[in-house]
């Protein structure tokens, strides 16, 4: 047996669970990878903060530096002034001041700052100029002239160099700033990565077991209580997706095997009954073949009183007749040798006209409707039939309709006899086909367990629809030969 997904509302297959646990587990990577892409790229964006708190600490250092060269380039304009010995490496000092400004103003961009970088190379120039000019005559130079106009650019030196502090001071604590914010974010992600991710995973885990293990659980508790013998296990089916269809299908096949269980218990009674029928017959044929012509032949000699028992003695013989051909019937075995073409029509026509005539069903109207044709035993068929118009007029009684339905398909005819009698209780539908249970005082209980048989042993079978209150219907389905549409 091919298993089958169901059919969504456009005939494409309905891959609900597949597709839960796909998004699940998708989720639950994209959330991780999300996390970790979070995480790293705050991480990521530390390292040029920290690479940029690194460049203003070594600008704090060239400016500190600086600061002290250019002190050392005016200590050494004194010691190389008026009526003084020059310096001998009072060059290499300038020098140093030259390259310390450069890699200054290489490190500041913005045009506040560049101004007081140049303010600070024009400054150390003028103290280079003014030793110079000392040096070159020094008996024209007034010492304390030059010593304050030196002093006065060593200030304005000191000025720039504290600005330019202040603005790296502030800069330094800027990216300090950012960086603490970025490694609170970080810890922030990383803390929520580490305590969501074993919370989503869980609620990932908790929707597949709600929706896959849980029904795939209850499929298999039902599954052991069927095999316990607790037939009236069900599942109720509360989704659209494959566990509902697999919860429907164990449904239909627990009501299937309720129906072959009951199945085979008629069949064993049946069976039961065809045995002691096989074993009682032929016995009971005979004796009572003899009653009745002994019977027929004393009640045409008798006259009043006498010939009215004997009438009712010799009836009730031949309804012991009929019980021995029913059980007879029930206990040949299923199939039809002699099959030809039955016109139902025609039979139901025949069954109807013979009530009628016979006034056996005194008062009750028939309707008979459609046509069909079916290969068959005709004589095993008209007695299906019989019976279950019979049955019908019995039960709507006096002033009461029976309809008789023969409808074609392709592929069977179906014969519905319909009443409009009181119906039948719960314990009468479940129990109408079994023999020997009939709902008549006079009744045997054999007429619809023998119809139900030969309607099988044509391939087809016997149901009632409805039987509540407001009539029953019987309706005998037999399958058309391969062919006949």
């Amino acid at each position: 047996m091919r298993w089958r997904l169901p059919r969504s509302d456009d005939g494409g297959p309905r891959t609900t669970t597949g597709r839960r646990l796909f998004l699940a587990f998708s989720s639950l990577v994209c959330a991780s990878s999300v996390g970790l892409v979070l995480v790293l790229a705050g991480l990521r964006d530390i390292e040029p903060a920290l690479e940029g708190n690194k460049l203003l600490e070594e600008k704090a250092r060239i400016l500190l530096a600086l600061e002290i060269a250019v002190r050392e380039q005016y200590a050494n304009g004194l010691l190389g002034g008026p009526g003084v010995r020059p310096v001998p490496d009072h060059e290499s000092v300038v020098r140093h001041v030259r390259d310390l400004e450069r890699n200054i103003a290489e490190r500041n961009g913005d045009p506040e700052a560049l101004g007081l970088v140049g303010d600070i190379e024009r400054a150390t120039a003028d103290l280079d100029r003014l030793r110079r000019e000392a040096a070159s005559d020094p008996a024209r130079v007034d010492r304390v002239a030059f010593h304050d106009r030196a002093y006065a650019l060593v200030l304005l030196v000191d000025e720039r160099i504290d600005q330019l502090q202040v603005r790296n001071d502030r800069a330094i604590v800027r990216l300090r700033e950012e960086v603490s914010a970025l490694h609170r974010s970080t810890l922030g992600w990383t803390l929520g990565f580490l305590v969501g991710a074993p919370l989503f995973a869980a609620a990932v885990g908790l929707f597949i077991r709600r929706s896959v293990a849980r029904p795939v659980a209850a499929l298999g508790e039902a599954a052991r209580r069927l095999a316990r013998g607790q037939m009236d296990t069900r599942i109720e089916v509360r989704s659209r997706d494959e566990f509902g269809l697999l919860a429907a299908q164990f449904n239909a096949m627990a009501e299937a095997l309720v129906r072959h269980q009951e199945e085979m218990v008629q069949s064993e009674k049946l069976a039961s009954v065809g045995r002691l029928a096989a074993g009682v017959a032929h016995e009971l044929n005979n004796p009572l073949g003899v009653m009745i012509g002994y019977l027929m032949l004393h009640r045409r000699k008798a006259g009043g009183r006498l010939a009215r028992d004997l009438w009712t003695v010799e009836r009730e013989a031949h309804r012991c007749r009929e019980i021995v051909r029913d059980l007879l019937e029930l206990a040949r075995p299923a199939g039809v040798l002699d099959r030809h073409a039955v016109d139902l029509r025609a039979l139901c026509d025949e069954v109807v006209a013979e009530l009628r005539d016979s006034g056996q069903v005194p008062g009750s109207s028939f309707s008979v409707m459609g046509a069909g044709e079916v290969q068959g035993n005709r004589s095993k068929l008209r007695q299906v039939v019989l019976n279950l118009v019979r049955n019908g007029a019995e039960a709507a009684g006096a002033g009461g309709s029976v309809r008789v339905r023969v409808e074609a398909s392709p592929e069977a005819v179906e014969v519905a006899v319909a009443d409009d009698g009181p119906g039948l209780s719960e314990e009468s539908r479940a129990r109408i086909f079994e023999p020997f249970f009939t709902t008549k005082p006079e009744g045997t209980g054999l007429g619809l367990a023998v119809s139900r048989a030969i309607a099988r042993a044509h391939g087809g079978d016997i149901a009632l629809r409805g039987g509540g209150a407001g009539g029953a219907v019987l309706a005998m389905r037999l399958p058309r030969p391969a062919g006949r549409a």
